[in-house]
């Protein structure tokens, strides 16, 4: 470990002064290049100075020169200028004088045209107003006549629908006659036709109750018949029992055609008189 210890140390001792040997070696070429350089670093600034000496100086005679140009130049623009303006001005009052001429003689032609057409106007609008007045009277005489043939055709129109008029009065008074004529005939044929249903409605009614008063008879006399009958057998039969008592218990022999039972000829009659209740309200 020593070993390479002082191995390390000397190896950074030889690194160091190796680095310081480099390090005057390029301090020393530095100087001499240095020293090698000055008199061309100062022979060329010179040259540069004397060059921009020269350079400004042209520059500056440069510019005087484009001075004095420039100054002539002005002088010659406003020279020119005023010239031109000069001229401009004598141009612009020749031209003003002429239109001033040139407007004189218009405005005078203008005035004479003015007036001609006045005049022309004047004799044009008298002889249109002629002419209205012609035209006016003449539409004032047809409208006179016109105005007549109407009042003419009015009343004649006026006479004719008067006619026309009681014409059509007469028709409609004779056509509401004829209607009350028919209507009376229709009323009356409805009263006879319900005074004819009245009556028949009450033959009807009478033949009913003769009917039913013939009925109510004849139920009567079969049920005393009937009756007379069961209070007779069982006279007879008290000793030996007939058919018919040995039958009595068994059910009821249906009835004989026409004859019916108290119960039963109740219960019809009622049936029979809502029928014909149901049957006059029908025919009402």
């Amino acid at each position: 470990m020593a070993t390479v210890a002082a191995s390390i140390a000397a190896e950074r001792q030889t690194r160091g002064l190796e680095i310081a040997r480099n390090e005057a070696i390029e301090a020393a070429e530095i100087a001499k290049d240095e020293a090698l350089r000055g008199p061309e670093i100062a022979r060329t600034q010179k040259i540069e100075t004397a060059d921009i000496v020269a350079r400004e100086s042209v520059e500056k005679a440069r510019i005087k020169q484009d001075r004095a140009l420039q100054g002539e130049r002005i002088a010659s623009d406003e020279d020119v200028r005023g010239r031109e303006i000069e001229r401009n001005r004598v141009v612009e009052a020749a031209r003003i004088t002429q239109e001033k001429v040139v407007a004189g003689e218009r405005i005078r032609a203008e005035q004479e045209t003015t007036s001609l057409n006045i005049e022309r106007e004047k004799v044009i609008e008298s002889a249109q107003l002629q002419s209205r007045d012609e035209i006016e009277r003449q539409r004032i005489g047809v409208d006179l006549a016109l105005e007549s043939e109407r009042i003419a055709s009015c009343k004649t129109r006026e006479v004719l629908n008067i006619d026309q008029k009681r014409a059509i009065e007469a028709a409609e008074e004779d056509r509401v006659i004829a209607l009350s004529a028919k209507r009376s005939q229709r009323i009356d044929g409805d009263r006879i036709v319900k005074q004819a249903g009245i009556i028949a409605q009450k033959e009807i009614e009478t033949t009913d109750v003769v009917h039913e008063q013939a009925l109510e008879a004849a139920r009567l006399e079969r049920r005393r018949s009937l009756e007379q009958l069961r209070s007779g057998a069982p006279k007879r039969c008290k000793r030996r029992k007939s058919p018919a008592t040995k039958t009595s218990n068994a059910p009821a022999s249906p009835p004989i055609a026409g004859s019916t039972r108290p119960g039963s000829a109740a219960s019809a009659s009622c049936e029979n008189s809502k029928s014909r209740a149901s049957a006059r309200s029908r025919r009402r």
